[in-house]
C-alpha cells in the first residue's frame, strides 16, 4: 500500500503562510441582510428543483445517461439549499419535500452506476484489438441487463413521488408561512425569520460542521485506504462542495479555490469509485451458479480482469494520497474555512 504523509489531526487549527495565499482574497465584505440572503438561497433551491423537473421527462422518454447524472446532482444541490433554509428540527412539509428529493436520487443510484460501467465497456469493446474480449462482453451483457431492470424499477418509483407537487409547495414557502398541524409537536415548527446576522451565522455553522466531517473522513481515508473510508471521503467532499457553491453564489470570497480543489479530489475518488463498482458487479456476476456452470472458462478470465481492475484502483489511491489536507489546495481550504467561521462568529 502506498505510504502517505502524516496528516493533521486537528485541521481547523492549521495555519498557512501568507506567501502561499498571496493574491487570494480573504477579507469578507459586508453582505446583504439576512432577509435578502435567505431569499437568494431559496431561489437557488428553486432553480435546482426546476432543473430536476425539467430533466424528469427526458429521463422517462430516453436512455440518456447524462440526464440521470444531472438529475442526481441537482437533487443533492437542492437538498443542501433546503438544509440551509430550514435547519433541524424541520417542519413536516419540509421533511416531506426533502424525503422526496432524496428518494428520487436514490432510485437512480444503481442505474447511474450501470450507465458509467456500460459506457466504459462499450468504449473498450469498440477497439479492434481487445484482450479477453469474451470476458468483457459477458460483463457488458450482465451490466446491461441489470441496468434495464434497475431503470424500470426507478421509473416506477419516480412516477409515484410527485416531484411537481413538492416543487409547487416549496415555491410558496416562507419562514412564517408554514402552519404546524395539530398532530405535530411544537419542536417541529419552523424557526422565526432569521434576525439580523443570524442567517449568516447559520451559514458559517453549517460550513464548520460540513468541514469537520469532511476533514475527518479525508484523514481516515488517507490512513486506511479501505473501500468504506474512501467512499465516506467522497460523499463528505461532495456535500462540502455543494455548500461552497452556494456560498460562492452569495459572493463569499475565496470559495472558488476551495471548490476547484474539491472538484479535483472528487474526480480522483469518482474514478476510483467507478472501478470499485466494476469489481463489485463482476464479483456478483461470478457468484451466480448458472454462470459458473455454463461459462467456466469465461469466469476464469473475469477473475483475471478483477485482478487487473484492482491494480488500476491502486493507481487512483496513489493520486488520492497527494490531495490531502497537507496539499496546497487542502491548506488553502482550511484557511478559507477558518476565515469564514471567524466572520460568522463576529455577527
Amino acid at each position: 500500500m502506498h505510504a502517505t504523509r502524516e496528516v493533521a489531526e486537528t485541521p481547523l487549527e492549521l495555519t498557512v503562510a501568507n506567501s502561499e495565499l498571496e493574491g487570494l482574497p480573504l477579507d469578507f465584505p459586508v453582505t446583504p441582510g439576512d432577509v435578502e440572503a435567505w431569499t437568494r438561497v431559496h431561489e437557488i433551491a428553486m432553480r435546482r428543483m426546476d432543473q430536476m423537473l425539467s430533466l424528469e421527462p427526458k429521463i422517462l422518454r430516453t436512455q440518456d445517461p447524462g440526464s440521470i447524472h444531472d438529475f442526481r446532482v441537482a437533487s443533492r444541490r437542492a437538498q443542501q439549499a433546503l438544509d440551509l433554509l430550514y435547519p433541524s428540527p424541520r417542519p413536516a412539509p419540509i421533511r416531506r419535500i426533502r424525503k422526496k428529493i432524496r428518494r428520487a436520487r436514490r432510485a437512480f443510484s444503481e442505474v447511474r452506476n450501470c450507465d458509467v460501467l456500460v459506457e466504459s465497456l462499450e468504449k473498450r469493446l469498440a477497439r479492434k484489438r481487445v484482450a479477453n474480449r469474451e470476458a468483457w462482453q459477458a460483463v457488458h451483457e450482465y451490466v446491461s441487463d441489470r441496468r434495464s431492470s434497475a431503470r424500470a424499477k426507478a421509473l416506477r418509483r419516480l412516477a409515484h413521488l410527485g416531484l411537481s407537487k413538492a416543487y409547487i409547495r416549496l415555491q410558496g414557502l416562507k419562514p412564517d408561512s408554514i402552519q404546524t398541524p395539530q398532530d405535530e409537536t411544537e419542536s417541529s415548527r419552523l424557526a422565526p425569520f432569521p434576525s439580523d446576522g443570524a442567517f449568516r451565522s447559520r451559514l458559517a455553522r453549517e460550513l464548520g460542521s460540513k468541514w469537520l466531517r469532511f476533514a475527518s473522513a479525508l484523514n481516515e481515508g488517507q490512513r486506511r485506504h479501505g473501500n468504506l473510508s474512501l467512499h465516506a471521503a467522497r460523499i463528505a467532499g461532495k456535500r462540502l462542495r455543494y455548500l461552497a457553491e452556494i456560498l460562492q453564489d452569495l459572493h463569499w470570497p475565496g470559495a472558488r479555490a476551495t471548490i476547484d480543489w474539491l472538484r479535483t479530489l472528487q474526480q480522483v475518488l469518482g474514478d476510483w469509485h467507478d472501478l470499485d463498482v466494476t469489481e463489485q458487479m463482476m464479483t456478483e456476476m461470478l457468484a451466480r451458479p448458472a454462470f459458473l456452470r455454463e461459462r467456466l472458462e469465461i469466469a476464469s478470465a473475469v477473475i483475471r480482469l478483477i485482478g487487473l481492475n484492482r491494480r488500476n484502483k491502486e493507481r487512483f489511491r496513489v493520486q488520492f494520497a497527494g490531495l490531502g489536507l497537507e496539499s496546497k489546495g487542502g491548506k488553502w481550504a482550511q484557511e478559507w474555512v477558518q476565515h469564514a467561521l471567524a466572520e460568522g462568529a463576529a455577527n
